[in-house]
Order: structure tokens, then sequence, then C-alpha cells
């Protein structure tokens, strides 16, 4: 199986503006996974938060004017397929944070699995 994660850094980041930085992050990244012809989705659950993520990633698609351009649904954490996006966030916040040496982000940056980080903030468009 071969995997492709567009990564996207909101900061700074504070607790009470998570959920603006999480909109964020998919407006950043649903243009790149259409462009990608990705087919589905798979977003872990924030159960009461699920909706706000429907209607921004409906938002998004709609602006774009492909709003059936991939099939989407929400999962529990116990679902196996998000333990991949959870072991790459791993490993780019520990780059991101200095924590280790690195290894395992050059790892997927060399193996094309990571494409370069986007970016944002409160600024940002």
């Amino acid at each position: 199986m071969g995997a492709v994660a567009h990564v996207c850094v909101h900061y700074p980041t504070g607790r009470k503006k998570q959920a603006a930085a999480r909109d964020g992050g998919f407006g950043v990244i649903i243009p790149k996974l259409v462009g990608d012809g990705v087919d589905e989705l798979l977003i872990e659950s924030r159960r009461d938060l699920d909706e706000r993520d429907r209607l921004v990633i409906e938002d998004t698609l709609g602006a774009m004017g492909c709003p059936d351009a991939f099939a989407y649904d929400w999962f529990a954490k116990s679902e196996p397929l998000l333990w991949f996006a959870d072991a790459i966030c791993g490993a780019v916040y520990a780059y991101l944070l200095n924590e280790n040496d690195a290894t395992h982000y050059k790892d997927l940056c060399s193996s094309g699995v990571i494409t370069e980080p986007v970016y944002i903030n409160e600024t940002s468009p």
C-alpha cells in the first residue's frame, strides 16, 4: 500500500483556537487531496464537533466546484487505518519540537510519504 501525507502545521495555536486551526487545516489540505485524486478521507471523530468538520469540508469542496470529489466519514481512534496518520503526526511533532534526532521524519520525507509541510497561522488566507 502506498501512502502520501500532506502536513499542515498551524502555529501558534492557543487552547481556544484549536477548532479554528482545524478548520484552516482542512482548507489547506482538501485542495491537495482533490488534486491527488483521493477517493476517500477517514477522519478521527471528535463526536460533538464532527458536524463542524462536515460543514467546513462541504464549504471547501463547494467553493472548489467539486462537492462530491471524494467520500469522507468519521471513525473512532481505535480504527487501525487512522494509526498511519497518528504515526506520521507523531514523527512531525517530534521533528518540530526537536524532541529526537528526526530520523522518522527524515525517513518519511526521503521516501516521499511526507510532502513539504504547509505552515498557517491566524493571519493566513
